[in-house]
């Protein structure tokens, strides 16, 4: 159940102005999942002190606390934290594994994708989340495959099951205060799980995807899932 803190401050030098028949007002309350809460004008009070003919002063709505950054060690040697100090767009983290056809047989596709997108303001990182994946082993087939962006290894899996990945390869879109704007598949190139091989793909999922949040526009649900190679505990 989520809950909301109404904090109520009495008095004041200035009245809020009163507020038609019926009407109320809607609150953004900050979080990793942001949501509207409609505040009734019985909250509010047109008497200067917030007292009187039942009004009970000025509100505010107490913002929920956001969540930790996403920190990671890259296989570069960098530290990888999201959100970034410099302003940025969103973060696209693109799960990959190092055997799985599908997530190999993309490469080409994410790399065109980030292309496109990283200088709109997107930040692009390719996770392995593989328990027992060697880093030099992720280290070359990022290298082999050409990958954009950070590579990390996600050998506990902790980045996984954060944004909810399950599959290789899938995509997942964050928003500045971490919110999963997107999770899915990249484009319907496999149709569904163990079906026929698309050569030329008819929906661009992460594409429509970016587009959208770059027009500050949501991305439609449901998004569709990810084919191709499950993530193992």
């Amino acid at each position: 159940m989520l809950a909301v803190m109404l904090i109520v401050s009495l008095g004041g030098p200035t009245p809020p102005a009163p507020l038609p028949e019926g009407k109320g007002v809607t609150a953004r309350v900050a979080s990793c999942a942001p949501f509207d809460v409609f505040v009734s004008p019985r909250f509010f009070s047109p008497f200067p002190s917030g007292r009187g003919a039942g009004g009970v002063g000025r509100l505010a709505v107490a913002p929920a606390p956001r969540p930790a950054p996403l920190r990671a060690s890259a296989l570069d040697g960098s530290a990888f934290v999201w959100p970034p100090e410099k302003p940025a767009q969103a973060l696209c983290l693109v799960f990959v594994g190092l055997d799985c056809p599908l997530a190999n047989g993309y490469a080409p596709e994410i790399a065109r994708i980030a292309r496109e997108y990283e200088p709109k303001g997107v930040t692009f990182a390719v996770v392995y989340p593989l328990p027992d994946a060697k880093p030099d082993a992720a280290r070359r087939h990022a290298k082999e495959y050409a990958l954009p962006g950070v590579a990390i290894l996600d050998s506990d899996l902790k980045l996984a099951k954060r944004v909810g990945a399950t599959t290789t390869p899938e995509a997942v879109m964050l928003s500045p205060t971490c919110e999963v704007l997107y999770r899915g598949r990249i484009d319907d190139r496999y149709p569904k799980a163990g079906g026929k091989r698309r050569e030329n793909p008819t929906a661009f999922d992460l594409r429509d995807a970016l587009t959208a949040v770059l027009a500050d526009k949501p991305v439609p649900k449901p998004w569709p899932p990810a084919v191709g190679c499950p993530i193992d505990d």
